[in-house]
This record gives structure tokens, sequence and C-alpha cells, in this order.
């Protein structure tokens, strides 16, 4: 049985599902895709298998969802 509440299962169904879109748009299954807090991650991931996105907020407001999938999406195409 799952106890964890409503907003953190969504945090984790929505970063399970950036990260799959992630490695689909570039075309690498292998990478390994986390979230940190921070500044959003910027530049090349050529040869690299571990990419950082930003952490969403748990608010799980549009500016947040957003910037992460911003981010996933500038990462996998560059």
């Amino acid at each position: 049985m799952n106890n964890k509440p409503d907003f953190v299962k969504n945090i984790e169904v929505f970063k399970a599902s950036t990260a799959a879109a992630l490695r689909a748009i570039a075309g690498k299954k292998e990478l390994e895709v986390t979230f940190t807090a921070g500044e959003p991650p910027i530049g090349n991931i050529t040869g690299l298998s571990r990419i950082r996105l930003p952490l969403p907020d748990y608010s799980q407001d549009a500016n947040s969802i957003r910037l992460v999938r911003g981010c996933s999406d500038v990462q996998a195409l560059y």
C-alpha cells in the first residue's frame, strides 16, 4: 500500500514522464535524468549520460512545469 500524499505521487509521475520524454526526443534511452534544486542547467549534453533538470515545485504551478519541461526539451534537442 502506498501512503504517499497525492501531490508527491503527482510529482513522481511528472518527473518520470519528463525523463521518458527527454530520452525519447534525444534518442538516447541510456540517459540518466536527475532532478536537483538550484539553477537550471545549461549547455550541451553531447557525450554525457547524465542530465540534470530543475526539481519541480510541489505546488505544480504553470511556471514550474514550464521551466522543467523547457529545460528538458532544450537538453534533449541540444
